[in-house]
C-alpha cells in the first residue's frame, strides 16, 4: 500500500506498486521527497525528486519520467529517459531551467508536460519525434526554442507551444504535422523559418492564429502539399489536385 510520510511532504512507494495505483496520487497531491522501495521492479527515483518508470515491462532500463516533486527549480533530465509522461511537471511551479544531458534518447513529450511553468528556455533533443498536445502551452516566460541539429521531430500538437513568448519559430525539416492551435496567441512570433526541403504535411486550424507574422523565410519553399509565395502559404482544397488553390495564411504585413 502507498504510504505519505511528514503530512503529505513525502511519498513512499512500496514494492508491490505498479503505474496505476500511482495515477490517483499523482492528481491529487504534491510532494517534496519520494521514496521507492528497493525490492520494486516498475519503479526508480532520480535524487528522491523524480520517479521514473519503465516503457517496457520487459526491459530493465527505467526510461520513463513519471512525476517529479514540487519543489525543484533546476533539472537535469538524464539521457537514458526515453519519454516525459503527460502532466510529469504538473506540480512544479518554480521549475525554471530544463536541460537534457548530452545524447540524449528522449523520443515523446507528453501532453501538459511542462504546462504552466516559468521555463525561459527549451532546447528539444534530437531524437524527440512527438511534442503531444499543451507540452508547453503558458509558458508564459518562455522565450527561446531550439531544436537540436538534424531534428528528427514530426509531430507537433494541438496548443504545444500556445501563449509564449517567442518570437521566432524554425521549423525543423522532418515535421510533418502542426496542429490546430499550436502557436495560438504567441503575440510576439514574427518570423517563421521553414527548411526548403521540408516535409510538411499538415498545418491544423489556427494554428498561428493571433501570431503577428511578418516574415516567412523560405520564400520559394514547395511541396506536394503547400507552397509559399508572397508572404502567403497556400495548400490544396483537394489533395490530387495540381494547383494550390487555397489560401492557409497570410504575414499581417
Amino acid at each position: 500500500m502507498l504510504s505519505t510520510i511528514n503530512n503529505f511532504d513525502s511519498l513512499y512507494i512500496p514494492d508491490n506498486i505498479k503505474k496505476n495505483d500511482l495515477d490517483y496520487l499523482m492528481d491529487e497531491f504534491s510532494f517534496k521527497n519520494i521514496y521507492v522501495s528497493p525490492n520494486n521492479k516498475y519503479f526508480s527515483t532520480i535524487d528522491n525528486k523524480m520517479i521514473v518508470g519503465k516503457s517496457d515491462l520487459n526491459k530493465e532500463e527505467f526510461d520513463d519520467l513519471i512525476f517529479a516533486c514540487c519543489d525543484i527549480e533546476n533539472i537535469i533530465i538524464p539521457s537514458s529517459i526515453k519519454q516525459i509522461s503527460s502532466y510529469c511537471f504538473k506540480f512544479c511551479k518554480k521549475l525554471k531551467t530544463v536541460e537534457f544531458s548530452e545524447n540524449s534518447q528522449l523520443t515523446y513529450i507528453g501532453k501538459n508536460a511542462f504546462h504552466e511553468l516559468l521555463i525561459k528556455s527549451i532546447k528539444i533533443p534530437k531524437h524527440v519525434k512527438i511534442i503531444d498536445d499543451d507540452a508547453f502551452s503558458y509558458c508564459n516566460e518562455l522565450h527561446s526554442i531550439d531544436f537540436e541539429e538534424d531534428s528528427e521531430l514530426e509531430f507537433i500538437g494541438k496548443n504545444s507551444f500556445s501563449c509564449i513568448l517567442i518570437e521566432k519559430i524554425t521549423i525543423p525539416k522532418n515535421i510533418k504535422k502542426i496542429d490546430e492551435n499550436a502557436f495560438r496567441s504567441c503575440e510576439n512570433l514574427q518570423i517563421i523559418d521553414l527548411s526548403e526541403n521540408s516535409e510538411l504535411e499538415f498545418v491544423g486550424k489556427e494554428a498561428f492564429n493571433n501570431a503577428n507574422i511578418i516574415q516567412i523565410k523560405g520564400t520559394s519553399f514547395m511541396n506536394k502539399f503547400f507552397e509559399i509565395k508572397d508572404k502567403m502559404i497556400f495548400c490544396k482544397s483537394k489533395e490530387n489536385e495540381e494547383c494550390f488553390d487555397t489560401l492557409l495564411f497570410a504575414c499581417r504585413d
